[in-house]
């Protein structure tokens, strides 16, 4: 298993330092959203961005593995 981290105003950069990356998660990224990192077997990772609620977890977007 990874780390879990609340999304703050830089999170986008992990996944890409762009505009396109930046508006997305100013749209769709809510507050709450966490962005988990797993590891792989290979030693590499996967990032992805979660919002969980009582009844339902929703993955909006990952990156990886890298």
């Amino acid at each position: 298993m990874g780390a879990a981290a609340p999304v703050t105003a830089d999170s986008y950069r992990q996944f890409a330092d762009t505009m396109e990356v930046k508006s997305f998660f100013a749209e769709y990224v809510k507050k709450d959203t966490r962005v988990l990192e797993l590891r792989t077997g290979s030693n590499g990772r996967i990032l992805l961005i979660i919002h969980g609620s009582w009844f339902s977890k929703t993955i909006h977007g990952f990156k990886g593995p890298f």
